[in-house]
């Protein structure tokens, strides 16, 4: 007789006993749903002395309940035809219940199918069956998740022992409450969701796939759920879905190795553990190549090895994405009535360059924001972001007044504004403010209009110098632009929900880099220019214009790329 059959035959037993324990009860079943026990039921006839130690043992160790009292679904059937067995932790799952136990913010990496939930689930119902008034609430990306959660803890709860498990007073797809005063609780997430709930645990699965538009709004809201008590826990787990809001999570955590202890401080009070796809049983090289070579190596990567990809598509590769790393403010002043952030301070005799991404807005969600960057261009091998204003709310008027302070902040550095959007404010910076290191076009106008060709031509430069690490990004705002800057058919744009300005800003640098008279113009009396090199290697350039687009490569680019690209 296997474990399975032992159980059903007592748990028929004992169902008959407290059956007829309670003559007065058509049934002992809340809702007739049988193996989830009523309230109020007495169990004291099925209660013996042997059961009470046992359920002293469940109490005082997690594992000892699990793999003794839970079964868990398999795929295949055993010998005697049940697709229902023990619950034997893997190395992992017992790791991971090891965090949760000692530690308050936890984010796991999990391969696909490797059973995080059902771990999670497991420790969750060890925490809601013998700990009075716990509340669990379960948080996922989508309902359809959430529900399998509540379908999870069902699983497990049927198939406990009746002297175990307590009585049930509610039970639907997003909700289990306890006689004990535990509760459950699984929804998909909202904008509100969690928001005014005492909760003993909040844990988000799939935290990675929560869409941008809602993670902030949501977090913002079950954050203080998480901080108004010491007692209350917050755990995520996810395969990464490229460089979100997951990604900053688990980048600021603190790495723990296999006991739990910290390999690697980071600067948040999380702590992070990746489950790596070889630690899940029947995954070995065969099972690698042939994923492989049905999927892909990306998809391999992300989605069982848990890397952290580049959304698809975006302008940077992965490990320039990665080697690009946020610095602190060493300042932050306020220009009129602007935050201006500082990372470097002006230096004597050094160069400087200001760009500026107008916004029009008037500072809602979906609004631009204005984008000021200086740029210490003294080597042009190594160009360095030094300042940042970010904010949507700039006034046209006063940003003429905010760049001229700005300028002249940094040694009156050269400003070149982009007049797309916007024409009068790089005019009346020189004009009215008087302000002599303007950008001129040719054509006698403050400010550069950016066609569709110079825009692809600075957009592509840009691509080559932060790969070749020659332009030094150091605002946190500037990387993650930078992380969902995709493509779009034929050119580079921001994702949806995203923002794009500081990028766009930044084109403006580089528009100059890809222009030798017009950088002549401006610098040659002070920087001594690099050697004209052959370009031998050069990504595609995508040009748009009126009467179509052309894809230039490889060979056939020399011509056109060594006229344009001077350094």
């Amino acid at each position: 007789m296997n474990h399975l059959q032992k159980f059903e035959n007592e748990f028929q037993k004992d169902t008959e006993i407290l059956q007829n324990h309670h003559p007065e009860l058509l049934s002992i079943w809340h809702n007739n749903k049988k193996g989830f026990k009523k309230e109020n039921i007495d169990i004291s006839p099925i209660l013996t002395p042997e059961r009470i130690l046992e359920i002293k043992k469940c109490m005082a160790d997690p594992f000892y309940f699990i793999e003794n009292y839970l079964f868990i679904q398999t795929r295949e059937k055993d010998e005697y035809g049940n697709r229902f067995r023990l619950f034997k932790l893997r190395k992992y799952q017992r790791e991971q219940i090891e965090l949760y136990i000692k530690n308050r913010f936890v984010v796991l990496l999990y391969p696909r199918r490797a059973g995080k939930t059902s771990g999670t689930v497991a420790f969750f119902l060890w925490k809601l069956l013998f700990e009075n008034n716990f509340i669990v609430m379960c948080l996922a990306n989508k309902d359809k998740n959430a529900m399998g959660i509540i379908a999870e803890s069902k699983k497990f709860l049927k198939r406990l022992p009746l002297w175990m498990t307590e009585g049930i007073s509610k039970l639907n797809d997003h909700e289990i409450n306890f006689e004990n005063g535990s509760q459950l609780f699984a929804n998909a997430t909202t904008a509100d969701s969690g928001r005014s709930v005492g909760c003993s645990i909040v844990y988000i699965d799939e935290s990675a796939f929560i869409e941008p538009n809602v993670w902030n709004d949501f977090y913002s809201a079950v954050s203080p759920v998480v901080e108004d008590s010491p007692d209350s826990k917050l755990f995520m787990t996810s395969t990464p879905n490229g460089m979100n809001h997951f990604y900053e999570i688990c980048e600021d955590a603190s790495l723990v190795d296999e006991e739990g202890k910290t390999i690697e401080q980071g600067g948040s009070s999380f702590v992070k553990k990746k489950i790596r796809w070889y630690e899940v049983p029947g995954r070995d090289e065969s099972f690698k190549k042939r994923i492989i070579a049905t999927y892909g190596l990306d998809h391999f990567n992300s989605e069982y090895d848990c890397e952290f990809l580049g959304s698809a598509g975006t302008l940077l590769s992965t490990e320039t994405l990665k080697k690009m790393k946020p610095q602190p403010v060493i300042g932050e002043y306020q220009v009129l009535s602007y935050s201006f952030k500082i990372y470097q301070k002006p230096i004597e005799e050094h160069r400087y360059l200001v760009t500026h991404d107008p916004a029009l807005g008037h500072g809602g969600d979906k609004d631009d924001y204005t984008a000021i960057i200086v740029w210490d261009i003294t080597n042009p091998k190594k160009i360095k972001q030094v300042a940042v204003l970010y904010d949507k709310k700039v006034d046209i008027i006063e940003a003429s007044f905010v760049l001229a302070e700005i300028g002249r902040m940094y040694n009156s550095a050269v400003e070149i504004s982009e007049r797309n959007k916007e024409e009068s404010i790089p005019k009346r910076l020189a004009v009215e403010l008087n302000y002599e290191n303007v950008f001129i076009d040719k054509k006698g106008l403050y400010g550069l209009y950016q066609t569709q060709t110079s825009r692809s031509v600075s957009i592509s430069t840009m691509k080559r110098l932060l790969e070749r690490d020659e332009i030094e990004i150091v605002d946190f705002d500037h990387i993650k632009e930078f992380r969902s800057f995709v493509q779009k058919g034929d050119r580079y744009e921001a994702d949806k929900e995203k923002h794009d300005d500081l990028i766009m800003s930044t084109s403006l640098l580089c528009f100059l880099l890809s222009d030798r008279e017009y950088f002549e113009r401006y610098f040659s009396d002070d920087i001594e220019f690099l050697q004209y090199r052959e370009l031998d290697e050069f990504l595609d350039i995508i040009i748009d214009s009126p009467s179509g687009t052309t894809k230039i490569s490889g060979n056939s680019s020399q011509e056109i790329i060594s006229e344009r690209y001077w350094f």
